[in-house]
């Protein structure tokens, strides 16, 4: 006789950034810095030297998922001259869009003719260079977000990245913190920090034509002034699979690392599991999650200084009420 049971299938996959890139033109991969804002960083790039009329980019070679939210700190260098040029920026683009754009206030992702721009993409503004009423710009170093390497619209109005009248190419490296919420569609940028960009759409679908994946990475550029530009990646990312299991049973997962100093475990109701810091007097090892029931279940880390989200997709099938014989 034939008995049909429950088969189960276990579906893994990592979620966040991978550590394989590409480099684009002026740019290339260099030893990690020991600055103690890169203190985590795993993989560092020049994406521009202090020379005139480069442009520099570094890509994750694979794409990500919109449709999962992401929460990521990098460590950045901006230059040691007041005077120098032209900036960086992080970039969400679509898989068929161009890998680099324009030199000078293009930043190595916008439309300066002759050079084409990056299109579809969102593009987040680390911009040292003003350039005056022609680039939507301020005389402080500053941020702000653009769609399609149209910089003759910005989408969230410029704010400075480190204060009124704060030189941030200061030969100082700095960090920058991106986070996208994919159920509430908000992209944040925080510098050393400091909230400064708070963009709430549906990017998915506004920017990309309703495909959530994209490739994500750094563009740099100078022009007529200059600035050593350097960017390092992060060497953690949470990294978490997904569950599949029987009714009647139970599914065990957990997540540890060295370093942790926050640890954090939530179900979708929003009830803490586990709720865990340094600070505690409990040494954390590990922590196995144990349930009987399909859910997604949340994990808030933080790593040195990185606060770093992922979650766990728990699915229990049903066992068929009659057997085949």
């Amino acid at each position: 006789s034939l008995i049909l049971t429950c088969f189960l299938f276990l579906f893994c996959y990592a979620k966040g950034f991978s550590q394989d890139f590409i480099t684009v033109g002026d740019a290339y991969e260099i030893p990690v810095i020991q600055g103690e804002a890169c203190l985590e960083a795993g993989t560092c790039f020049t994406l521009t030297e202090d020379s005139d009329n480069q442009r520099g980019a570094v890509w994750d070679l694979d794409t990500i998922d919109l449709s999962v939210s992401f929460d990521a700190t990098f460590c950045l260098f901006l230059g040691e001259s007041d005077d120098g040029a032209d900036g960086f920026a992080f970039i969400l683009r679509g898989p068929d869009s161009n890998d680099i754009g324009a030199r000078g206030q293009g930043m190595g992702y916008g439309a300066v003719p002759p050079e084409e721009g990056i299109i579809p993409s969102v593009a987040i503004e680390y911009d040292t260079y003003d350039n005056g009423a022609e680039g939507n710009d301020m005389p402080d170093d500053h941020t702000s977000l653009f769609y399609n390497g149209n910089q003759a619209i910005p989408i969230e109005p410029s704010v400075p990245l480190l204060g009124l009248g704060v030189n941030a190419e200061d030969g100082v490296y700095h960090t920058t913190r991106i986070v996208w919420d994919a159920l509430t569609f908000q992209l944040d940028m925080y510098f050393d920090d400091v909230l400064l960009i708070s963009h709430n759409e549906n990017i998915i679908e506004s920017v990309f034509g309703g495909n959530s994946q994209v490739f994500w990475g750094f563009t740099s550029s100078t022009g007529g002034s200059s600035s050593l530009q350097q960017i390092c990646f992060p060497t953690t990312s949470v990294i978490t699979n997904d569950y599949f299991g029987c009714e009647g049973e139970t599914v065990e997962f957990s997540f540890y690392i060295e370093g942790l100093t926050e640890y954090m475990w939530t179900d979708e109701t929003g009830s803490i599991l586990v709720d865990w810091n340094i600070n505690s007097g409990v040494e954390l090892t590990d922590t196995v999650i144990t349930t009987d029931t399909s859910g997604t279940f949340f994990l808030d880390i933080e790593f040195n200084n990185n606060t770093i989200s992922d979650s766990v997709e728990v699915t229990f099938i049903e066992n068929p009420e009659t057997p085949f014989e």
